[in-house]
């Protein structure tokens, strides 16, 4: 860290001349100035806010063309392309709105391929996603339309994006794909929202832009942005929830002076066993976190580089988690809460470090990461110094893409991505549950988009990728497995803007090599309480996708509708036998022919005219999962209907009351399940929170309290890995969160070019 600090300061002094840039943010309809309106250069993550009279500065170095992300309450965002040199006394019109629209994105190099996508996406803030608090960001993610959350506990969960998670899902982390053991049931997307501003979901086998497995989806993570400017920024943070007395500190700084950012985050959690509706404590439930990141960005004329460096570990119990196939009551659930260590037990610790260089052309941009990932899972069973199972997984990946600009109204990305595996077990640990192996995976793409006209752009895209496993002799064998795959997908689409209503139709592919823990599993998995072999014949899964969208919205009103339509040749699953092995039910691991994915998404949000500080925003989700036989497919999540009312306070004192929020959120009954799968009921939950902001003349800050399941409703959600069990969620649950916050202008005596 020091390290940093020091070429933080010699590249200030190296980066000490720029030049300001200045303009104006006004009222479309009537040409009056907009105060402390928010000016962001989108290639640079860092930007300005407008002064009182709605000027606004940028005393930053520029690339020749760039992106302005124009935004204001009160008003729609806006997006616009402008170069440099007209970037003096240069004005920028916003449009009046009481609702906040979200702009379609694809997150390319400069975060922003065109507002219009023909891509089924949502984009949340993660602000947006906590108006009522979470636990964690896999539970934040699962407010998201079309998303849920697959959860062991508290302490772990993972996305579940239209019915499919795991290795069907890819989680990317500012351009890199996160790589850490995700075919585990009990298994986190070892990512940690500490630092995470902004979640963009891309839903269905319709990205050609981040490869092979994500035949669910896509879960896009971007980081905070760098402060303003010339202003240095500390914050504080504090969350306790009552539930499991859970509590979680962190801080932030950021720093920019002229054409050098730099952010520093950490924090730590802490969670004991969480309670049940009956008042006793899920024994084991309780999880320990700590996690560092770090950020420096950097440019000069047309090149923009970032440094970014994270640690995540998780000490994580595991519920339920037993050597005994039927495990006793007593053994699963406690009168009394507990943090202290315990087992059986999960240590899951995760570095992350990457280079991202930007280049910016008259008409085209260029961008080139790599990245490197070493993640080491311990599980502790019988002893506390030995490991049962270790593994490390080391990752060294690649990412560049060339964007070109504007061609006669067309813009075209070329890219190759792909990474070199290597996953080895210890020699200290007791079994081998995955055989050591090395992986290579290697793609390339290009997509069009074309502007037809002044309502209508179309997207379409090929990418082709292949993929090698090469699985290493144990003892008592003779000779390596090496596994390859190969395949050739396509998107494409429609979207047809006009007045107010919008329309989207894609059509595409997508696929997934088998994982080798499907190809070779031969032994118990404790933590799913199972006897799994697999199978060297499987093939790859194949997908196909229709996905359908329609918008309306006007000042007061919006709403979405995006029905689907799925299919995946040679879905893998796991068929339980009439077999017992070592004490466990024995599954295998087997394949459909055809599998089928139907459903909608639905998103409403409304905020009334004569009643401005009210708003009402909802979505409702459902699917339909079926293979060639018509026979019901394991693990579909329940139909969810959440309903959200906010309503926005105002006031003169210093601790402002901001906003009253409850929310409810419908479960509807599952019962179309597999044999050995257990049904689930329908139940709701209601939460309710309050948010102040606190301002003074040199702190800001926010307080949040509310409470979770007001109800206490005794529930198990059908995804929980802990339902065979019977092992209810958690109950009532209070939480109070405070955010302290310096932001401070750096006085600078330099001189302006």
């Amino acid at each position: 860290m020091k390290k940093i600090l020091i070429l933080s300061v010699l590249l200030i002094a190296q980066y000490s001349f720029s030049q300001d840039y200045n303009g104006t943010v006004i009222d479309k309809e009537n040409n009056q100035s907009i105060p402390f309106a928010s000016v962001w250069v989108i290639e640079l993550n860092t930007g300005a806010s407008c002064l009182a009279n709605g000027t606004f500065s940028l005393p930053i170095s520029l690339p020749n063309v760039v992106h302005l992300k124009v935004s204001a309450v009160g008003y729609s965002s806006a997006t616009i392309t402008v170069k440099k040199e007209k970037l003096s006394n240069f004005t920028i019109a916003l449009s009046p709105s009481h609702i906040e629209l979200q702009e379609m994105e694809i997150s390319t190099s400069t975060g922003i391929l065109e507002n219009y996508s023909v891509t089924s996406i949502e984009s949340k803030t993660l602000a947006e996603l906590t108006t009522i608090s979470t636990t964690s960001l896999g539970q934040a993610i699962g407010n998201i339309s079309g998303v849920y959350s697959n959860s062991t506990g508290n302490g772990i969960s993972k996305p579940v994006i239209r019915g499919m998670s795991g290795m069907r899902i890819s989680t990317y982390l500012n351009g890199l794909k996160i790589e850490n053991q995700q075919w585990g049931g009990d298994h986190g997307i070892g990512v940690d929202a500490l630092g995470i501003e902004k979640v963009e979901v891309i839903k269905g086998a319709s990205s050609l832009l981040y490869g092979s497995d994500a035949l669910g989806g896509v879960i896009y993570l971007k980081e905070a942005e760098y402060t303003e400017s010339n202003h240095l920024e500390a914050s504080v943070n504090s969350q306790f929830e009552s539930n499991s007395l859970g509590f979680t500190n962190g801080f932030s700084f950021k720093l920019a002076k002229k054409n050098i950012r730099f952010n520093l985050f950490g924090n730590q959690t802490s969670h004991a066993d969480y309670q049940i509706p009956s008042e006793n404590y899920v024994f084991n439930s309780r999880f320990n976190g700590q996690a560092i990141k770090a950020a420096l960005g950097m440019n000069k004329n047309n090149w923009v580089g970032n440094i970014r460096y994270s640690f995540i570990t998780n000490e994580l119990g595991i519920p339920g988690h037993t050597h005994d196939s039927i495990p006793l009551q007593e053994d699963l659930f406690k009168e009394t809460t507990s943090r202290k260590k315990t087992l059986p037990l999960q240590v899951n610790s995760t570095h992350y470090i990457s280079a991202e260089n930007k280049f910016f052309f008259e008409n085209s941009e260029l961008k080139f990461t790599l990245g490197y990932i070493s993640n080491d899972l311990q599980e502790f069973e019988e002893k506390v110094t030995i490991p049962g199972i270790e593994m490390k997984l080391n990752t060294l990946s690649y990412n560049g893409m060339w964007n070109i600009k504007k061609i006669k109204n067309h813009s075209i990305i070329f890219g190759a991505q792909g990474n070199f595996q290597s996953n080895t077990n210890s020699p200290k640990a007791e079994e081998i549950l995955l055989r050591n192996l090395s992986a290579t995976s290697h793609g390339i793409f290009s997509l069009i988009h074309s502007k037809w006209n002044e309502f209508t752009q179309t997207q379409i895209g090929i990418r082709g990728d292949l993929n090698e496993f090469d699985i290493k002799k144990q003892v008592n064998e003779t000779e390596n497995i090496t596994l390859n795959y190969q395949s050739l997908n396509y998107s494409a689409g429609i979207s047809y803007t006009r007045k107010k209503h919008a329309f989207r139709v894609n059509i595409s592919s997508g696929y997934r090599p088998p994982h080798p823990i499907e190809s070779l599993a031969n032994g118990v998995h404790h933590s799913s309480r199972r006897f799994e072999i697999g199978s060297l014949s499987l093939k790859p899964e194949y997908a196909n996708q229709l996905d359908f969208s329609y918008e309306y919205s006007n000042e007061h009103v919006s709403f979405i509708v995006n029905p689907y339509f799925s299919v995946i040749r040679n879905y893998v699953y796991l068929a339980f036998t009439d077999s017992i092995s070592n004490g466990y039910p024995v599954v295998n691991y087997r394949q459909n022919h055809l599998t089928y994915f139907y459903g909608g998404e639905a998103t409403f949000h409304y905020h009334p005219h004569f009643l401005h500080n009210l708003h009402l925003e909802s979505n409702f989700t459902y699917l339909f999962a079926k293979d060639e036989n018509q026979n019901s497919i394991s693990a579909i999540p329940q139909p969810k209907l959440m309903a959200l009312i906010t309503y926005d306070l105002k006031s003169t004192h210093k601790l402002i009351p901001q906003s009253l929020a409850i929310q409810n959120t419908y479960f509807g009954e599952q019962s179309r399940v597999i044999e050995n799968e257990i049904p689930t009921v329908a139940y709701n939950l209601l939460d309710i929170g309050a948010n102040w902001k606190i301002k003074s003349k040199k702190l800001e800050g926010s307080l949040k309290i509310g409470a979770k399941n007001i109800f206490n409703s005794d529930y198990i959600n059908h995804l929980s890995e802990l339902k065979p069990l019977g092992i209810q969620n958690p109950g009532r649950n209070f939480y109070v969160t405070l955010n302290l916050t310096i932001n401070q202008k750096i006085k600078s005596n330099e001189k302006n070019n």
